[in-house]
């Protein structure tokens, strides 16, 4: 591929009476590729992003940000590659992967592989990856991933806590029939106080919710000040304005 890793994103995730203002005829000066953003009302420090497959430009790239957050510890946010099709057509990467689960579990283990040397750390984002529920109708998606950070000593309160669907069909506009928990706050390091999951209501005077993933929400014990930790995916009021993935 010869364009730009940013006119590449540009045109594959505008529609096509987007392209000419969005990666055509913008003088914004470039897009958010991985489509993350990391907010925080404690200052951030050492703020970077990492590309989970660098040196390749690609359809779509995953990366993870990754910063210190002061009076909680370091942070990663991250959105991974969904199941999109039983058909894998990454163009640069159908030498290196047959599937959408298998470069998946590559993201993962990059990721993980990343963040190893931290004794404590919080993956947040949109994993595409989760086991299953059977008690709350919750169907595994790419559970060799999800299994990736549980057996590197990461833990997931939302799953053992709450086990409800994220990416549910009972959303209107998820465009799914099916049940997964996709959005996590995975802690290595970190005990959990409190869990729930959030912006899983109608907007008042809508027929729709917040967006078409569920977030989660964990707060850390009091010797992290009682200061919860968020995942928003895909904001739905504001999805022009908002990049994929906001942690928060």
């Amino acid at each position: 591929m010869e364009l730009p890793q940013e006119c590449i994103t540009c045109l594959v995730t505008s529609g096509f009476d987007r392209v000419f203002s969005d990666c055509i005829g913008s003088n914004s000066g470039g897009i958010n590729v991985p489509g993350l953003v990391l907010l925080s009302r404690l200052p951030l420090r050492n703020v970077k992003k990492v590309d989970l497959i660098p040196g390749i430009k690609q359809l779509l790239p995953r990366s993870y940000l990754y910063a210190e957050v002061d009076g909680i510890g370091s942070v990663a946010c991250t959105h991974l590659t969904a199941y999109l099709s039983n058909t894998y057509f990454e163009p640069s990467l159908r030498t290196t992967f047959r599937s959408w689960a298998e470069q998946n579990l590559y993201e993962v283990s990059s990721l993980v592989s990343g963040l190893r040397h931290l004794p404590r750390v919080i993956v947040m984002g949109d994993l595409n990856s989760g086991p299953s529920v059977p008690e709350r109708r919750v169907i595994p998606a790419i559970p060799e991933s999800f299994f990736t950070f549980t057996k590197n000593k990461f833990t997931a309160p939302y799953v053992d806590r709450i086990g409800q669907c994220t990416y549910c069909r009972e959303n209107p506009i998820a465009g799914t029939n099916l049940n997964f928990i996709l959005d996590h706050i995975l802690l290595k390091g970190y005990e959990a106080r409190m869990v729930r999951r959030i912006f899983d209501h109608l907007i008042p005077g809508q027929d729709y919710p917040s967006s078409d993933h569920y977030g989660v929400e964990v707060t850390l014990p009091e010797s992290f000040e009682n200061r919860p930790c968020h995942y928003i995916l895909n904001l739905y009021s504001l999805k022009r304005f908002l990049p994929h993935g906001v942690c928060a």
